[in-house]
């Protein structure tokens, strides 16, 4: 009995001592190689689950090959082999919306904003009638006082050649002709505010 007991370990102690070995070379070969598209070779003990990597240094054949003709279950081995680095896998399916976060600190008061449009008015004309040669309407704003806009009205008929602003922004400037043989009469409107 003791005969055969010392045979069996005999036996199988090389090939655990094989496998931890071949275990040991699967960890550092993983963190030793640069990532790359590498094929590694193995074999897989169906008792114990245990992986050598190949070349290992058992005895040959099975320094290169799995222990696979052997009749013994603690021994008998399965091929196996593996890429360092694996296909890219399918993206993923849109994860659901998050719930709502909750409701930010006021912010800082803001400094005062400047202050608005003071002495607006509007400055209107009276009609004037239209001679052979034209006539113009000039109207000012005020001291301290700058134009926003204008524009003219008319009765009779009248062609409106210019209608505009003075280049400084003082007021308004209207120029008028009478149209064909038929008289008019026009005038003019400035609108004015506190020059800002």
């Amino acid at each position: 009995m003791q005969h055969i007991s010392g045979l069996v370990a005999r036996r199988v102690w090389p090939f655990l001592l094989g496998a931890a070995f071949g275990v040991g070379l699967v960890v550092l070969a993983g963190s030793a190689l640069a990532a790359g598209d590498v094929v590694f070779n193995g074999c897989k003990n169906d008792a114990t689950g245990s992986i050598r990597l190949l070349p290992s240094n058992l005895h040959a054949p099975l320094n290169t090959a799995c222990d696979t003709t052997t009749g013994s279950p603690a021994q008998h081995e399965t091929p196996i082999s593996w890429n360092q680095l694996g296909p890219q896998g399918p993206q993923g399916d849109v994860g659901p919306a998050g719930p709502q976060g909750a409701t930010g600190a006021q912010g800082a008061t803001g400094p005062a904003g400047s202050g608005g449009i003071t002495g607006y008015h509007i400055v209107v004309s009276g009609l004037t009638h239209v001679e052979d040669n034209g006539r113009n309407i000039q109207l000012f704003c005020g001291f301290g006082q700058k134009i926003l806009g204008g524009g003219f009205f008319s009765q009779g008929t009248v062609n409106i050649k210019t209608s505009r602003p003075f280049t400084d922004g003082s007021g308004w400037f209207v120029f008028g002709e009478n149209g064909f043989t038929d008289a008019g009469e026009f005038g003019a409107y400035a609108i004015c505010a506190d020059a800002q």
